[in-house]
């Protein structure tokens, strides 16, 4: 199976120059920590869980798929597990200020993924978008399972920060794996 990583220069050029995300902090003072090293990592991060999780997912749900009958999606049974879990997670916790997110050498970084979030907020609402579609296992994006913050690879049932502040305010959010989920809501 051939397997689709996009190149780190493309995301760069599209994060840097595209969108100046370093100018965050012209936007609001929330993202006076946003830097190039800041989204660097989060970049660097995001490959890292597409790599080693989302990828061996994706196979799964190709090789068992969702089908449409008579109004009623169904989907492989790893994503039945998943929805039960939707709403179990510790994400929801970090916007309520009763968790932490910490990167791996121990630093608390989860400023940059409140203020992250607040700003994927700002622009789906500037834009009025109804559905995200996020990368799961991610601790910013996760909609079924996040990281359990032990950098060894452990899931548990949650929503990244990102996805939870998207569901509190209307907008609906699913995994790459839930893209006729996402599209039967447009039918």
């Amino acid at each position: 199976m051939t397997q689709v990583i996009t190149d780190r220069r493309d995301i760069e050029f599209v994060i840097h120059e595209q969108l100046e995300a370093e100018n965050l902090s012209q936007l609001h003072e929330n993202f006076a920590d946003f830097n190039k090293k800041t989204i660097n990592l989060v970049i660097s991060e995001a490959k890292n869980f597409a790599v080693k999780e989302l990828l061996p997912t994706n196979k799964e749900g190709d090789e068992q798929g969702c089908t449409l009958e008579n109004g009623k999606v169904t989907t492989p049974d790893s994503f039945k597990r998943l929805y039960k879990i939707f709403n179990e997670g510790e994400w929801l916790d970090v916007l309520e200020g009763k968790a932490k997110v910490m990167d791996i050498e121990g630093h608390d970084v989860t400023i940059y993924f409140l203020k992250g979030a607040e700003y994927t907020l700002r622009l789906a609402e500037k834009y009025n978008i109804e559905i995200a579609i996020l990368k799961e296992k991610s601790p910013s994006c996760g909609t079924h399972h996040i990281y359990d913050g032990h950098f060894d690879s452990t899931l548990i049932p949650g929503f990244g920060v990102t996805a939870a502040i998207l569901e509190q305010n209307g907008i609906r959010v699913f995994s790459e794996n839930e893209l006729d989920q996402a599209r039967a809501l447009f039918r």
